[in-house]
């Protein structure tokens, strides 16, 4: 079985694509050509912008599956569902981010029929415009199934977040915020074992599910699991909401809660993600331990 993936040299993209090697599929992947291909098994690494009409036109095979990792904008998935052959297509994955939900509460659980839209708190229009890209998926005549993960980490994060961890515990201090609300994570490598579940999963069919590992983490928890991978202790040095996001962003989380509901995995028949925070971020720092995080983006960032 043929799959595409949109990306495939960073991050979660990177691991779909490993993944589906690892599980026999013929995998194609289309980047921008701007990570290197440091991996064996893509059957063919298509380059081109996903903008580009004229790129878009060098994916003239016939897929079974597309993973779509890197959709922000609808006219992200409309583009390629116009570039695409779609007449076999059993089935178009769309990851997306719990970021579209708004109108969130401290202390209550977000079900998958949870409002979506623009929500004010957050200053971009990051779930906003993902949130479109589901409807138009929706609505189109291809059979989809949309995925919204919480806080993802795991090997090969480009984001300023499991390097902020482990770079504070080494020095031996780590600045966090106060424990008023409790988060959920998922381990990068158990997203992608979700992922493909689903493709020939008749239940998850033009559905969306909440995506995370089930336990509820505290910031202590959170950097206690850091201090186990790594291997030393820090001085936690607390600071308010305010002081978090005055002259740039001190440390790479909101203080809010975001506990999903993800019965629906199970009750699907799809993968639930069984991989402990401290497990992934041992296996997290050790991948840490090897490589030149000079790549690592410092910068604000919403749900996944």
């Amino acid at each position: 079985m043929k799959v595409l993936i949109m990306g495939g040299t960073s991050f979660v993209s990177k691991v779909v694509a490993m993944t589906g090697i690892d599980k026999g599929y013929t995998v194609d992947i289309f980047t921008r050509g701007s990570h290197p291909l440091d991996y064996k098994g893509i059957h063919e690494h298509i380059i081109g912008d996903r903008r580009n009409p004229h790129d878009l036109k060098k994916l003239t095979g016939a897929y079974d599956y597309v993973i779509d990792v890197t959709p922000y904008f609808e006219k992200d998935v409309q583009m390629l569902l116009d570039a695409i052959d779609t007449s076999n297509l059993k089935r178009f994955v769309m990851c997306s981010t719990g970021s579209v939900y708004i109108n969130l509460e401290q202390g209550k659980t977000i079900y998958e029929d949870h409002p979506r839209g623009k929500d004010p708190v957050y200053p971009n229009d990051y779930g906003y415009n993902k949130y479109l890209a589901e409807e138009y998926l929706l609505k189109h005549q291809v059979p989809v199934t949309i995925f919204r993960p919480t806080y993802i980490y795991g090997e090969f994060n480009d984001i300023y977040r499991d390097a902020y961890l482990f770079e504070s515990i080494k020095k031996g201090e780590i600045i966090s915020l106060e424990d008023k609300c409790h988060v959920q994570f998922i381990y990068v490598h158990d997203l992608a074992q979700v992922f493909y579940s689903c493709l020939d999963n008749k239940a998850s069919i033009n559905k969306a599910y909440n995506l995370a590992h089930e336990d509820k983490i505290n910031w202590t928890r959170w950097i206690k699991a850091g201090e186990r991978a790594v291997g030393n202790n820090a001085v936690i040095k607390r600071i308010t909401d305010d002081e978090a996001f005055s002259n740039g962003q001190k440390f790479p989380f909101a203080n809010i809660d975001l506990f999903f509901d993800t019965s629906s995995l199970k009750i699907d028949g799809l993968f639930v993600p069984n991989t402990s925070l401290e497990d992934g971020l041992n296996k997290g720092y050790k991948w840490y331990q090897t490589v030149d995080l000079s790549y690592v983006t410092k910068r604000r960032f919403d749900l996944d």
